[in-house]
Formats: structure tokens, sequence, C-alpha cells
């Protein structure tokens, strides 16, 4: 019988400067060897000289490809390379076409420590506005003109809230913006209006209605206390429960439990498919419930600290996580007396990171606290965690 012995394609060796000029050329190579062709040329790019691998990488954002423009990008921002303001604006000038959302996020993540970087966010946005049309959502997830917003609003200029507030004119079903528009100082006039009329609005989904209370809630009791009502109704159903128990109230748990014994008695690969796919269904149920406690990062009024202290006090991670990362950037103190009941050390320190990243002058507090320097993991990932530039709220319920 004959044996066939499949063959290894051999990986393409590049120079820096041929590495280059393929990456800046379109490739009719597949998925799947564009991939590895990709991966090849960007290391050697690496061994370039610092200042020549930024001049390459800038290079590739202004004139390559959108997925070579894309990781290059990306590259320049997390490794946080050359002059944040030149590669701000390179990276402005060509955003707003790409689809990926990679180089958007990373902007997000190191935004507060390289202010150059706000130029990118105003493009997104901006390129989003520019045609008329209302701004594309997705379930579950953030696009790039609400992370732009969410970070102007965080860290932008007046004039960068007013374009947060045309952007959720234009889009009032995304509950991001809501939460933008109430990082940047709240609804007035018709956008104030266009808030209440969607709270109110029963046939709305309510964490949209939560979202839009949120920013008028600071001038109006009734948003506040809707607000405020479905947060302690989260707290009042998961404050006492273990992971366990919570996960226990999503509907479809029952059929994952059933599909967890089907697989202790005997396993099949259709069985562990499902149970996979329901387990991700019960991630998900979960979570819709949990969306009431996004509003409390950006909740205004005098209530919103003492509901912070509770949830701090409660057994649910998802519930003491949240008010941990709230209280890293809105009340520093109530993490600086003692580590909260359930908070587990690792996540106290990655809280604790974030609250230095966001208040450096308590660094010395903060390892007073922890008992010694904080971890070098738990500072990496502060440093490249969504909440430490900015949050969208619904990111804050699913962690970091």
């Amino acid at each position: 019988m004959r044996v066939i012995v499949p063959t290894v394609p051999t990986l393409p060796e590049f120079t820096p400067d041929e590495a280059l000029r393929w990456l800046l050329s379109p490739t009719p190579l597949g998925d799947r060897d564009l991939l590895t062709y990709k991966n090849q040329a960007f290391k050697a790019l690496d061994t370039l000289a610092p200042a020549e691998r930024v001049k390459a990488l800038l290079e590739l954002v202004a004139k390559g490809p959108e997925g070579a423009a894309e990781r290059a990008a990306g590259t320049l921002i997390h490794e946080q390379l050359g002059d944040p303001t030149v590669v701000g604006n390179t990276i402005a000038a060509q955003v707003g076409q790409w689809s990926g959302e990679g180089p958007v996020k990373e902007m997000a993540y190191k935004v507060q420590l390289a202010p150059g970087l706000l130029v990118v966010a105003r493009s997104v946005l901006q390129y989003a506005l520019a045609d008329g049309r209302p701004i594309a959502l997705k379930p579950a997830q953030s696009t790039n003109p609400e992370v732009a917003a969410m970070v102007l609003a965080e860290h932008g200029t007046a004039a960068d809230a007013e374009v947060v507030r045309q952007a959720v004119r234009r889009q009032p079903a995304s509950r991001t913006l809501w939460y933008a528009v109430a990082a940047s100082g709240g609804a007035t006039g018709p956008d104030a209006k266009l808030a209440h009329d969607i709270r109110r609005n029963t046939s709305r989904p309510d964490d949209l209605r939560i979202a839009a209370a949120t920013a008028v809630a600071p001038t109006d009791p009734d948003a506040a206390a809707f607000v405020v009502g479905g947060i302690e109704g989260v707290l009042a159903r998961f404050g006492d429960k273990d992971e366990e128990a919570a996960l226990a109230m999503a509907p479809s748990f029952g059929e994952l439990r059933k599909l967890s014994e089907e697989l202790r008695l005997q396993y099949s690969a259709p069985t562990q498919s499902r149970f996979y796919e329901v387990f991700l269904k019960v991630g998900g149920e979960i979570q819709h419930q949990l969306l009431p406690l996004a509003a409390l990062r950006f909740l205004h009024v005098p209530a919103a600290e003492d509901l912070t202290k509770r949830l701090l006090q409660a057994v649910d991670p998802w519930c003491h996580d949240v008010a941990a990362v709230t209280a890293a950037l809105r009340w520093p103190d109530l993490l600086l007396v003692r580590k909260p009941p359930h908070l587990a050390e690792k996540q106290y320190a990655r809280v604790l990171a974030t609250l230095v990243l966001r208040h450096p002058e308590r660094q010395a507090e903060a390892e007073k606290a922890f008992g010694g320097p904080l971890p070098a993991d738990a500072r990496e990932e502060a440093s490249t965690s969504w909440v430490a530039g900015a949050s969208t709220g619904a990111e804050l319920v699913t962690g970091w």
C-alpha cells in the first residue's frame, strides 16, 4: 500500500524590505496562507531598529491593504511606539474606512496614557456621522463608533461631547451611546426629551430604558429612581448567590445540567457540541439579567456610591466585580481600607492597578492596602484592559 505523506509548506523568509513590499501589495493567497505569510512578514519588520520599525508600520497604516493596515495600527498603539500625535493622526486619516475593531479598541485601552490618540476616536465618530445614516449596531458588543463615543465622553472636550450627543440622536437605540452621553455631562434639551421618551416606552428593552434614564438621572428624580431600582433588582436577585447558584437562574440552565449528566454517563461528540452551545447561551442569559449593573459606572446621583458599597459586599462575582471596577474609577477610598470580602486576591490586584492608572497619586495607598507592590501582571492587565481607557457598560458586566 502506498503511503502518502503530506507536504509541509515552507514558511517564507522575508527580509524587512521584502516584508514591507509584500504587506503593501494586495495578494491572491487564500485566507490560511495569507495569515501565515502575514505573520512572517510582520516578524521580519520586528527585526528593524525601533525608528525604522515605526516608519514601516506608519507606512503600512497609510498605504497598506485594510488587514495589514489595521494590524500595523494595533501594533503601534498596543506597544506605544512612535510619537502618539503622529501615530494618532496617521491612523485617524484611515480608520473610519476600516471594518475591523482591533485598532479602535486598542486606542480605547491606551488613550489615557497617550491623549494624542483622541484624534482616532474623533475620526471614527465623524466618519460614522458623515453619511447621514443611523449608526449600525451589533448584538452584545459595541461597534467602533460606540467605542469612539465613549472614549470622547470620558477624555474629550466640550466639542467632543456635542458630537457624542449628535451620535445618540442618530442612533437612540444604542445603550452605549446613552451611557456616553451620561459620562459627558448628561442629556439636556431635545436629547433629554428623547431619553425620557425611551425610558417611558415599555416596549423598549429594559437595558436601553435604563441607559437612557441614566443620561437624565442627575436632573430627573423619576429617572434616577428607575435606574436605582434596576440595579437594586439585580442585587436582590443575585447578591447572595455564588457563581453556580447565579448560573442556575438562567432559563437554559436545566438543559445545560441535563447535557452535563449525559456526558458524564457517555461521551458523544454531538452532545459535547450541544453542551458548549447551551453553555454560551446560559452565559448570555445571565449577562442580559445583569445589564442594569452597567449603569452604576455612569450614574451621577447621590445613591450611586451607596449602591457601590452594597454591591462590593455581594457574594455574586459579577456584582462585586462591577462594583470594584466602578469604585476604582470613581470612589477609590472604598477599596483602600480593606479588600471586599468576596473579591479574589488576583482580582483585587487588578482593580487596584486600575485605580492607580486612573488615580496615580493614590499608588502608595493602593500598595499599602495590597500589602506590597502590585504584581507586574496586574499592572499590565490594567493598562491593556477596557476599563483603563473607557467602558461601554456591557463590558463591565461581562468582566475583563
